[in-house]
């Protein structure tokens, strides 16, 4: 998981140089000579002061060029800065929102009452807990049991239609299954609401190992985005989070129709970000703006 700050190129550094090497505007003697000429019958003097004006006047444009260019770049490299800090702490906090959610679920598991009613096939007394993971842990929405098999025994929503279907086919429970170690999927929309959720699935095991059910909990990244969204970074800034596994995927975005797409790979800023780095850079987004982006890793997830 990774993110990408970014804030639009609003300073035009190219019109000063480039009105500077129009033919003739860097050709000094030649500039002063064409206006001189036009005063054929001043003296000698005058035209001396003349020059010496004109002198003046393009060592000040060549001065105020310098401290223009200047000006601009520690601008640039302050906006780098601040999109980069920008970057790592919304890294830092959207790492800290999925952690917590994931160690509250795995100490909900864990409890030997949960596994004294799967192991006695009494999963429907465990509604209660099910409903209290939901309503004590906010970014959770939905939360379910499933037996070896995949079929869900329970939901926590009562009567939930998704009771008694199979979700053999969710890698959540492939993953679950094989390694016998919980497992944070990647992005899926939920079949109880069809919002995009990001389940973390936690095996209930014997002291052998053996499993006997999963545990899941389904991470609303919803609300997750419109936190991060509505965190102000600052004039024209924007910020995304993706997941970095199988070529990628757009989990927040300030277009919502851009959530649970793959990046574009137009954007070199997100390609970086993507193969494990983290920095800023100038690039060109997917839209063909320009833009200062700052990019980097959220820690201790995929």
């Amino acid at each position: 998981m990774a993110i990408l700050a970014r804030t639009l190129v609003l300073i035009n550094s190219g019109r000063w140089q480039d009105d500077l090497k129009k033919p003739g505007a860097n050709n000094t003697s030649s500039f002063i000579h064409n206006i001189l000429g036009i005063l054929p019958r001043i003296s000698i003097s005058f035209r001396f002061l003349g020059l010496l004006v004109f002198s003046v006047l393009l060592s000040s444009i060549v001065i105020s060029f310098v401290i223009i260019n200047i000006s601009r770049d520690s601008i640039r490299k302050e906006v780098f800065t601040h999109n980069l800090s920008h970057a790592e702490l919304t890294a830092e906090y959207a790492s800290n929102y999925v952690l917590s959610v994931q160690h509250h679920l795995e100490a909900f598991a864990s409890r030997p009452d949960v596994l004294s009613e799967i192991s006695r096939g009494t999963t429907e007394n465990l509604q209660g807990f099910l409903n209290y993971i939901v309503n004590a842990i906010q970014p959770v929405e939905a939360a379910g049991i499933y037996d070896t098999s995949g079929i869900q025994l329970l939901a926590s929503t009562p009567g939930a239609p998704t009771v008694g279907q199979s979700f053999a086919d969710r890698e959540w429970f492939q993953e679950c299954m094989a390694s016998g170690q919980p497992y944070l999927s990647p992005p899926v929309a939920s079949r109880l609401t069809g919002n995009v959720v990001m389940p973390y699935a936690i095996p209930v095991s014997e002291e052998d190992g053996e499993v006997l059910a999963v545990i899941t909990g389904g991470i609303n990244l919803g609300r997750l985005s419109d936190t991060i969204i509505k965190i102000s970074y600052g004039y024209d800034a924007r910020i995304s989070l993706l997941d970095t596994r199988d070529g990628g995927v757009i989990l927040t975005h300030s277009d919502p129709e851009r959530v649970m797409m793959a990046p574009t790979g137009k954007n070199e800023a997100v390609n970086r970000l993507l193969s494990g780095e983290s920095g800023s850079m100038e690039v060109t987004d997917s839209s063909g703006s320009k833009v200062l982006a700052g990019y980097a890793q959220v820690p201790g997830l995929p």
